[in-house]
């Protein structure tokens, strides 16, 4: 009960937020509360799952290598979901305001992260930031506000709590107790919310 498997290959078509054909199913007593994606897909459309506050879980499949804009915006309930190995592109607002998450892995394979992608995912205890990241949207890791490090291969975290995507700093660890930050001396800009809700007290430019 409550459970949706999508089948096919290639890229899954975006979507209006009210006409996936699934939109019965997002709220009430036959609300979809997990979903299997399985192997062929290539990509899950833009608003594919928005605001389906019941879903609990996703599998996705290998073969994914892009999730579009808002798929997940919303999905207060998701709470468990593993980034397949093969995946490229995170897009803008996937996973908004999941406010159930409680750890994410981005893969190595992931190279572009989105505006807004993680944005008040405030569960979020555990981040690791996969090696090849080479883009970074404004606010993608912003407002997770139960985060005390960043971890993973990504060549520019410094000291687990700011990130850095070229010479722009994308975040900071909200739980970090570091208070006192010295920049790098390549860092040129600060993003949008970079340090929201951080325990910074000083911060030294380059």
């Amino acid at each position: 009960k409550g459970a949706l498997v999508i089948n096919g290959t290639g890229d899954m078509p975006d979507w209006s937020i009210d006409n996936t054909p699934w939109n019965g199913y997002r709220t009430g007593t036959r609300a979809v509360k997990s979903v299997t994606v399985n192997e062929g897909a290539t990509s899950l459309g833009a608003n594919s799952f928005f605001q389906f506050t019941a879903i609990e879980s996703v599998k996705l499949p290998s073969t994914l290598l892009n999730i579009g804009e808002s798929c997940f915006n919303g999905c207060s309930a998701l709470a468990n979901v593993m980034l397949p190995g093969n995946l490229l592109v995170i897009g803008n607002s996937a996973f908004f305001k999941c406010t159930s998450l409680t750890q994410i892995v981005i893969p190595d394979s992931v190279t572009t992260i989105g505006k807004n992608a993680f944005y008040q995912c405030s569960s979020i205890t555990t981040m690791s930031l996969g090696a090849n990241i080479t883009e970074m949207g404004a606010a993608c890791l912003s407002g997770l506000s139960s985060l005390s490090k960043f971890t993973g291969a990504y060549s520019r975290i410094i000291n687990n709590y700011l990130v850095i995507c070229n010479t722009v700093v994308v975040a900071s660890a909200p739980k970090s107790t570091i208070t006192n930050v010295t920049m790098p001396n390549y860092v040129s800009a600060i993003g949008d919310y970079a340090f929201e809700g951080s325990n910074a007290k000083t911060v030294t430019l380059p």
